[in-house]
């Protein structure tokens, strides 16, 4: 594995002169990246992206005139997605953020503003009031996959590449809740990437090595994590065009269970039922926090079959049968797909 540390942006933009079409680009890599100065390797994945990836500020409150600027907090990296100025980033890069500042190469630090969030993949979009940007290619026809070669690209003043693979694909981890300041919340179907931990790789893109958008970092540490953007493309897409985000829901909330938990628990796999809100579907049905829902119309909720992606092939107002796992024992239920609007 080869990790490109400090990649400077002088370096960077040298690179970029010459960038290749991005239609003869191919399909996402398997396994790892080729290594530097080969085609559709790291050092080409930073040809094409250095100018749409940017640096966000965020400032912990207004400015009072005449009073001196306010702390920046640690803000972080994001991709510009739409050549109107629409830029894609984490959730947590901007939550309870007074102000926000993105600084794109090759211009002035521009003022930004939030257009939504989809806290289902943990990702916001914001806007800056510039136009003819450089935007990403965002590529969402194939998923991540185990073993799937990445890299990923902070913005300046960093500007480092982490090269590596998909550790686990189809993951699930908890971070903490922007919306509900103090409360975690549970992401599913994400990809734990096998990089090393950079400085301002939260919100970064995950580029595969013809430089274009496969993911983005949602939660940066000693383990990285990202959001499929074959996933979550559609959402958004959602976001540019109305700024709000809706997805099928069955009334629960819930985490996917792995194979190896699963069976450390003596339960089968499926997903873990978090929280039932009163009044929804699932808690008309019965089904109650700690259940474990098995299947759904008939396929096995494990992780190579994910929850939230046969939702996304289902209507609203559809019936669904559900198998599912109590404490004490195992029922059928059928609920009823609704629209579900964070």
């Amino acid at each position: 594995m080869v990790v490109l540390a400090a990649l400077v942006a002088a370096g960077v933009s040298a690179l970029v002169v010459n960038l290749m079409r991005r239609d003869v680009l191919q399909p996402v890599a398997r396994g790892p990246l080729p290594q530097v100065g080969q085609a559709n390797g790291p050092q080409a994945a930073a040809q094409r992206a250095a100018d749409s990836v940017v640096r966000i500020q965020t400032m912990s409150s207004p400015t009072p005139s005449p009073a001196p600027p306010p702390a920046s907090l640690a803000g972080g990296t994001g991709s510009i997605v739409d050549s109107r100025g629409y830029i894609l980033t984490a959730d947590s890069v901007v939550s309870g953020a007074a102000g926000l500042t993105v600084a794109i190469p090759g211009r002035k630090s521009q003022p930004a503003r939030v257009i939504g969030s989809d806290p289902e993949y943990g990702l916001t979009l914001l806007k800056v009031d510039a136009g003819n940007l450089k935007a990403l290619q965002v590529f969402g026809g194939t998923t991540l996959e185990t073993g799937s070669g990445v890299a990923v690209m902070a913005a300046a003043p960093w500007f480092q590449m982490a090269v590596g693979a998909v550790a686990t694909a189809h993951s699930t981890t908890t971070t903490d809740d922007p919306a509900n300041p103090g409360s975690s919340r549970v992401l599913n179907d994400v990809a734990a990437l096998d990089v090393a931990p950079r400085d301002g790789q939260l919100g970064a893109p995950i580029l595969d090595g013809a430089g274009r958008l496969i993911g983005v970092v949602i939660a940066a540490g000693p383990q990285v994590y990202g959001a499929d953007m074959a996933d979550a493309q559609p959402s958004v897409q959602q976001l540019i065009d109305s700024g709000h985000v809706s997805h099928p829901w069955l009334g629960f909330n819930y985490r996917q269970l792995g194979a190896p938990e699963a069976a450390d628990r003596g339960v089968p796999a499926g997903v873990e039922v978090v929280a039932v809100p009163a009044g929804s579907a699932a808690a008309r049905a019965g089904v109650a926090s700690g259940d474990i829902v098995v299947s759904a119309n008939g396929t096995n909720l494990d992780p190579t079959h994910p929850l939230s992606r046969l939702l996304r092939g289902m209507a609203v107002g559809q019936s669904v049968s559900l198998s599912v796992k109590t404490p004490s024992t195992r029922k059928s239920v059928s609920v009823t797909v609704a629209l579900l609007s964070p």
